[in-house]
């Protein structure tokens, strides 16, 4: 008899096969948003997409958008390293809507 397998090693194969991998990445990343990005950061923006590994992100202002063009590649850099895999590649922003949620200082 051998060891036995964590759940991990059974879902993965099977969220991959079933196309169900992104769904629970972005899933992931929207759940842990604050804790990964910070409060002020998580604030004015919503993870809403993550497809062929480019991180699809909504951002509640021109001025953050332009803020974050200047983070984009720490902000990637500090996802994949959490997360322990590397899911982002690219990070696309877009101004629509995030979750109401408190605004801190603006840019």
């Amino acid at each position: 008899m051998g060891r036995p397998q964590q759940i991990s090693e059974i879902l993965k194969p099977l969220l991959k096969r079933y196309g169900l991998e992104t769904q629970i990445q972005i899933y992931t990343l929207v759940e842990e948003w604050k804790e990964l990005v910070g409060n002020q950061l998580a604030s004015h923006t919503l993870p809403y997409q993550l497809k062929f590994h480019k991180l699809f992100l909504y951002v509640d202002s021109p001025a953050w958008m332009n803020q974050l063009i200047y983070l984009k590649e720490e902000l990637k850099n500090k996802i994949n390293k959490e997360v322990g895999e590397n899911w982002v590649q690219d990070i696309v922003m877009k101004v629509g809507p995030i979750e109401p949620g408190n605004k801190d200082d603006e840019p």
